[in-house]
């Protein structure tokens, strides 16, 4: 996984932006993704009813509790 991090700074960390490689970053990023992903919910009827009918609910990062959660930070050393 170190691998695939290393790669994606590399391809991320240029100064100017037509350095950047962003389309090979996201394909790094795709070939690296876990086959499956975890939501835990408490047990209640609206979780019931969105697991038997196939519904996931999901916000937007502007309303995530956490500022930090969507934000992406590369930093460069010299």
């Amino acid at each position: 996984m170190n691998d695939c991090i290393g790669r994606m700074v590399e391809c991320l960390a240029f100064e100017e932006v037509g350095g950047v490689r962003a389309g090979e970053a996201i394909a790094v990023k795709y070939q690296n993704r876990p086959n499956s992903i975890f939501k835990y919910r408490c047990n209640d009827e609206q979780s019931r009813y969105n697991l038997g009918n196939d519904f996931v609910w999901v916000c937007s990062p502007t309303s995530y509790n956490d500022p930090y959660d969507s934000s992406i930070s590369i930093g460069v050393t010299r």
